[in-house]
């Protein structure tokens, strides 16, 4: 929940994001950006959700893939430009400005080999992260992967009370000072079901509620 606070809080100053995800993470969102890296082939076309200041999209560039980055701060989404631009890398990205609940506005069916989200789909409630992932599925060709890194709530029912006891205090400085409240996602994987996909992979991190879904389209 906190990694969304700070999200919301640096979203006109972009260039304060990385350095704030680096620390709140102890760098473990930027192993999981290289662990999703090293999966790209040279050729792959991605949809980046979420794609914030471009570090992902940069990691895919340089594996020879073309990269759509799809987001809803102009701030980022200059600041992506930025990024692959400095690393001679802006000819093989393509960046769209909107919510990841407008995917079927700017993508046909079977455009993309595979999407990517990291830390992005929080804010969105279940039914916008079902719509979200049918157009997923959509416009993924056959076989095509949905990769997600993401905040999750915990499995068992005795986590998710303590858990949720202790969110619904953390709530109120979180809305205090970006207005907006999220939390990490819950059931994911029957979401994920729900949509099409078929799981074959998911990572977790000690001491973090970080984890790394590798879902398929079947």
């Amino acid at each position: 929940m906190l990694l969304y606070a700070w999200m919301l809080f640096v979203e006109k100053a972009p260039q304060r994001y990385d350095v704030g995800m680096r620390i709140m993470t102890f760098g473990r969102l930027d192993r999981i950006k290289d662990a999703i890296a090293e999966t790209v082939c040279p050729g792959e076309a991605i949809l980046d959700i979420g794609c914030g200041t471009g570090t992902l999209a940069v990691r895919c560039l340089r594996r020879g893939a073309t990269v759509t980055g799809l987001d809803s701060s102009a701030f980022m989404l200059e600041e992506a430009r930025k990024n692959a631009s400095a690393a001679g890398l802006d000819g093989g990205l393509r960046l769209v400005k909107d919510s990841a609940t407008q995917l079927q506005k700017h993508f046909a069916d079977g455009s993309f080999d595979t999407v990517v989200a990291t830390v992005s789909l929080g804010e969105f409630p279940k039914s916008y992260l079902e719509f979200i992932f049918k157009h997923c599925h959509r416009i993924l060709r056959s076989g095509g992967r949905l990769i997600i890194a993401d905040e999750l709530q915990p499995d068992t029912r005795m986590a998710r009370f303590f858990y949720n006891a202790a969110m619904g205090i953390a709530w109120i400085p979180q809305f205090l000072v970006v207005r907006r409240v999220a939390y990490p996602i819950r059931g994911l994987p029957e979401l994920l079901a729900g949509a099409g996909f078929q799981l074959e992979e998911r990572r977790r991190y000690s001491l973090s509620k970080l984890q790394l879904l590798l879902a398929r389209r079947s």
